[in-house]
């Protein structure tokens, strides 16, 4: 039993400690010298990832905001302002909605359509040893395919997180004057007035951090992949863990931020 928890200790501490290396080493590449050349590599690169997790994902993050922000606002502010007085109404948007729900929403949105391409592309590339042509031409496997990624990622959760946030605080509000007789502007003030800078500091560490973290769990799956067969079974994996860290990060660094900051 103490040998099998031993074992299992020790797997975890070289896979988190192998994903970090990843992140670290991806970003120190930023610091190297690189031809022109490369450097165009990286920034065609980053473009196609920026596309690809958020121009083509705006249009189901745009959705299930809508979705969201209507349910909630027509259940509490319209449900509920006889029990609960609308300011606390108002409270409870923001910190739940906010500031936990839509971060997990956007982080799963895009774990769903990014995680397993990367991990499938990697695990390809692992298996038919073409790093080792990309090393021989001089080309830093990191440099050229992590590096891009992780500040794709983190740009894409960013633009992501603006069009999600405008339509969750505004559109969805805006949404209910088709159904409802509401005052749009007592609303929204309301709402606004319980976002504080803190939430804005505390989406942007979320999503900087996630969105560095998500690709080096993808490679890190990709790299490990022993044969063609098992890049199925990589994929799955990577997903999973992006799942876990993702969540476990979010909640992490919210309790953080209700200790410190609010």
């Amino acid at each position: 039993m103490v040998g099998r928890i031993g074992r299992w200790l020790i797997n975890k501490a070289d896979y988190f400690s192998g994903v970090i290396s990843l992140t670290v080493y991806s970003f120190l590449e930023l610091a190297k010298y690189h031809p022109p050349n490369q450097k165009l590599l990286l920034y065609q690169n980053t473009i196609k990832q920026i596309f690809f997790t958020s121009v083509q994902a705006l249009k189901s993050v745009i959705t299930v905001s809508m979705l969201i922000s209507i349910a909630t606002v027509s259940i509490t502010f319209i449900q509920f302002p006889e029990i609960v007085p609308k300011d606390t109404i108002a409270d409870i948007f923001v910190k739940v909605i906010f500031r936990e729900i839509m971060p997990l929403m956007l982080m799963i949105i895009v774990i769903a359509r990014s995680v397993s391409a990367i991990t499938v592309e990697i695990g390809n590339m692992t298996v038919n040893r073409e790093f080792d042509i990309l090393v021989s031409i001089g080309i830093d496997p990191l440099f050229y395919l992590l590096l891009p990624r992780l500040l794709g990622m983190i740009i894409s959760l960013l633009i992501l997180f603006v069009f999600a946030s405008f339509t969750i605080l505004v559109l969805g509000p805006m949404a209910l004057l088709l159904f409802y007789e509401i005052n749009f502007a007592e609303i929204t003030n309301l709402i606004f007035s319980k976002v504080s800078v803190g939430d804005f500091a505390l989406l942007f560490t979320k999503f900087i951090i996630v969105g560095a973290i998500i690709p080096s769990v993808a490679s890190y799956h990709g790299f490990k992949t022993p044969t063609i067969n098992f890049v199925p079974v990589s994929a799955t994996k990577s997903i999973m863990a992006s799942l876990s860290f993702s969540i476990v990060t979010s909640l992490a660094l919210s309790i953080l931020f209700y200790i410190f900051v609010f």
